[in-house]
């Protein structure tokens, strides 16, 4: 006994190729599906950046970034540049959650080791720096960081900076590692 009695097998009724299959929609919409997620024209891809745009401008903080210039006085051995210079500041909105502040009496004096995330919106960053340079390693930043007492931390180096926040393949925030710079002169306190 057979099973599919009624269903033609034979090759003429097979559609080969997708040219076959008759598609009655426009170039425009074959092209730009409101369906796809690849499509960086989407309404929904700009709402979303300015969502999360606007999240920053609402729980953030005044900052200014210090851009590190890019020199040949870069030394590749150490990685570091061992003079560098830095644009003019660059005042935006950004999150971040401080640390407590831990003094620490060192051979050298008073040290203040401190390290914390802060968060921008990335497409402020891609407005101002451009799509070859967000904020990356070594870039200063002069943050509003209220400590109790004597100490007055505002100046903080980019350690490391990454992506985050993604939605339809496009990257929403980009958060940076910050450490405060050693031998600030806001850490030396007069003993008086």
């Amino acid at each position: 006994m057979t099973i599919h009695t009624d269903f033609n097998f034979s090759m003429e009724d097979r559609i080969v190729s997708i040219e076959d299959v008759p598609d009655l929609r426009h170039d425009s919409e074959k092209l730009f599906t409101p369906l796809s997620i690849f499509n960086h024209l989407k309404p929904d891809i700009g709402y979303a950046e300015r969502v999360a745009e606007e999240t920053i401008h609402i729980c953030g903080a005044w900052v200014t970034v210090f851009a590190r210039t890019d020199n040949e006085d870069f030394n590749k051995v150490w990685e570091e540049d061992p003079d560098p210079t830095y644009k003019a500041g660059v005042k935006l909105k950004a999150f971040f959650a401080p640390e407590p502040l831990g003094l620490e009496l060192t051979k050298w004096g008073v040290d203040a080791p401190l390290q914390f995330q802060i968060t921008f919106a990335r497409s402020e960053l891609l407005a101002i720096f451009g799509q070859a340079r967000l904020v990356r390693s070594g870039d200063v930043i002069d943050i509003p960081y209220n400590a109790i007492g004597q100490v007055r931390i505002r100046k903080f180096r980019i350690v490391d900076s990454q992506d985050v926040g993604s939605y339809h393949y496009r990257w929403l925030y980009h958060r940076a590692l910050i450490e405060n710079i050693p031998d600030d002169k806001a850490l030396r306190i007069d003993h008086n």
